[in-house]
């Protein structure tokens, strides 16, 4: 077919399933039809890093930058590169262009923050995730931003505010009516009551979370009970309680 958008959503298709030549080929297909279409750039640069091949990778995201000058989204992508690298100075510059170029391109303040945080400077990171919450344009994004907080302070051993920051998140979502981020925070309580000790909270926010879950996508139900079974063992190996966690594991494996 002489239509781009078929060959880079059969690109997008084999990428989905590891065939990463496959994926480049029809993606060089789509980029035969239109040199500067920016989305199989984009896809191209993402396979190219995942087999590890950073010089075509960094290639294709400059040609994304060229053919795209004034967007964030291919310096991201530079960015991106450079930290899968390991080369956080560059990351950190190239996210910071690209929240010039768009102040409210919210995943470059996420990048900047693990930068920050791999770096070992965990205020800088907090501050990151602060203005994450400050710029984010959307109310779902905001309460990502939230949910990222109280999750470094769990980190940073901060427990009683990041249990006030869950909570405060659930709260919202529900107020709001995002039933997905009631979940995801009882999927960070779940590990957080589990470090506090506090092991049958834990055990709730954990099936509280399966249960979120599986309403929402019933299909996937065996395997939110397996993951369930798994943090359960988890709890189990904290108190102590050796063959607990083995009968879980058990019960998860049948």
């Amino acid at each position: 077919p002489q239509e781009k958008e078929v060959h880079y959503d059969l690109g997008r298709y084999y990428e989905s399933r590891d065939k990463y030549s496959e994926a480049l080929a029809e993606y060089e297909k789509a980029l035969s039809l239109d040199p500067s279409f920016g989305s199989a750039l984009n896809q191209c640069g993402y396979v190219y890093a995942e087999i590890g091949d950073f010089e075509n990778a960094i290639r294709s995201f400059e040609r994304y930058a060229a053919a795209n000058p004034g967007q964030a989204n291919p310096i991201d992508s530079i960015a991106e590169l450079y930290f899968r690298i390991g080369d956080f100075d560059k990351a950190e510059a190239k996210y910071r262009e690209a929240l010039e170029i768009r102040p409210d391109f919210i995943g470059s303040c996420v990048g900047l923050a693990y930068v920050f945080a791999l770096k070992e400077n965990y205020p800088e990171s907090r501050r990151w995730i602060g203005e994450l919450i400050a710029r984010a344009p959307t109310a779902t994004q905001r309460l990502e931003g939230r949910t990222w907080e109280a999750y470094y302070d769990h980190f940073l051993g901060r427990w009683d505010d990041s249990r006030a920051g869950y909570q405060a998140v659930k709260d919202e979502a529900v107020k709001s009516g995002f039933p997905l981020f009631t979940g995801a925070a009882d999927w960070f309580m779940s590990y957080l009551y589990a470090d506090m000790g506090e092991y049958g909270l834990a055990r709730k926010a954990s099936q509280d979370y399966r249960d979120a879950v599986s309403k929402k996508s019933p299909q996937y139900h065996d395997y939110y009970s397996t993951d369930h079974l798994l943090r359960l063992a988890l709890i189990e190996v904290k108190q102590g309680r050796v063959d607990a966690a083995k009968t879980a594991i058990k019960e998860a494996a049948s």
